[in-house]
């Protein structure tokens, strides 16, 4: 009976330290979850902001028969496709500085103007050719390696050359 009793003890004490070391792990993997709000019923008024989750101040005092519900002005949309903007190039910098510090990477080419040449990596000689007004780009298929090289040259070159 006392063997029954100590074991029990044992089994009690190695369970309470695995519940603590689950109710850790839990919580490390809850740890970037957000919370979701409770969903709202039909029959409630819609609430501001994208989420819907905050009530303003008037929310309160409606709810208790105070005063009437006056929702606070939602951001309109200017407002957060510029906040978007702000984020996206923002982004982009750190990935720009990023890609910068690698080795062996050439640095981004600087853009001033859509029809300027002078932020091209190309010498002038090839930047101030015009080209003719009936020029169409050949169709050619990118080397996959599979076949043999020399013929995908050729090919790629009599395709060229029959625009001419």
């Amino acid at each position: 009976m006392k063997q029954n009793e100590e074991r029990l003890a044992q089994i009690q004490a190695e369970n309470a330290t695995l519940r603590a070391e689950n109710a850790s792990l839990v919580q490390a993997r809850n740890r970037y979850r957000a919370p979701v709000p409770p969903m709202q019923s039909f029959d409630t008024p819609p609430l501001t902001g994208a989420t819907g989750a905050t009530l303003g101040a008037g929310a309160t005092d409606a709810a208790q028969g105070n005063q009437t519900l006056v929702p606070p002005l939602a951001p309109t949309m200017e407002h957060q496709s510029e906040d978007s903007h702000t984020m996206f190039s923002k982004r982009l910098e750190a990935m720009e500085l990023l890609l910068a510090r690698l080795p062996g990477v050439a640095p981004p080419i600087t853009k001033s103007a859509p029809n300027c040449y002078a932020d091209t990596p190309f010498t002038d000689a090839i930047a101030l050719v015009e080209m003719p007004k009936k020029f169409i780009v050949p169709s050619m298929k990118m080397y996959d390696g599979t076949t043999d090289p020399d013929n995908h040259i050729a090919s790629t070159s009599n395709a060229c050359s029959q625009r001419q």
